[in-house]
């Protein structure tokens, strides 16, 4: 494709979409309707005469099982969640060791979100909450 060739397709799809841009702004549009004499009008309409009614207090969900638009009832049970703690340090002396857990300076027997520090090595911490352990360690959890 040539150069010359080009620029014509370019120039006739800028001329199209100018033509199409001049229509939608100087085009006719579409005037909104609205009902006259609306009292009136809703005053001569009259219910629609069925043959027969169909009860939804009749319906037999057994047939069909479970109503798809209706949501099962939520467990009441809580699924408990472990915090979120994080081990970003250990510092202090063998005898009087530190941690920093979620950016506080704890020591041994300090608690933190329930959970007590029982131990405090070089490169992790033994937490413990109503007989359950967990350990912490630096890095990860």
């Amino acid at each position: 494709m040539t150069e010359r060739t080009r620029k014509r397709i370019v120039y006739l799809v800028f001329l199209a979409a100018l033509i199409y841009g001049a229509f939608n702004f100087l085009g006719p549009h579409r005037s909104k309707v609205t009902p006259t004499g609306t009292n009136e009008a809703l005053a001569t309409i009259q219910p629609l005469q069925t043959a027969g009614t169909i009860s939804t207090a009749s319906a037999d969900t057994t047939e069909w099982g479970r109503d798809p638009f209706v949501q099962p009832a939520k467990s009441k049970q809580v699924v408990s969640r472990m915090e979120r703690l994080t081990l970003s340090a250990i510092s202090g002396s063998p005898a009087n060791p530190l941690a920093v857990i979620n950016g506080k300076i704890l020591g041994i027997g300090e608690s933190i979100s329930g959970w007590q520090i029982k131990r405090i090595s070089p490169r992790s911490v033994q937490l413990q909450r109503n007989g359950q352990n967990r350990t912490l360690s630096i890095g990860g959890n």
